[in-house]
């Protein structure tokens, strides 16, 4: 399987895990369908691009896509 691939792939499930720990942290789930998918895809672009960047571990590309998710909802958040 491809670098890319496998980095894509991690940091789409470090979104999903960030997805579930918001919806345990907040205790429902009937979260927005849009902040959903909006989690995954960064969560996936992010470990995407930390593949390109750090190719020697797949851990980082499964951290940064929970991290990465977190940080941008925590900063559209305060943004409205």
């Amino acid at each position: 399987m491809s670098d890319l691939l496998i980095g894509t792939a991690l940091g789409l499930g470090g979104g999903f895990i960030r997805v579930l720990a918001g919806m345990v942290k907040q205790r429902k789930i009937n979260w927005h369908k849009k902040s959903i998918i909006l989690t995954l895809v960064a969560g996936a672009v992010i470990g995407l691009l930390t593949a390109v960047i750090v190719s020697e571990s797949y851990i980082y590309a499964a951290l940064t896509g929970y991290v990465g998710a977190d940080l941008l909802d925590n900063f559209f958040k305060k943004s409205t």
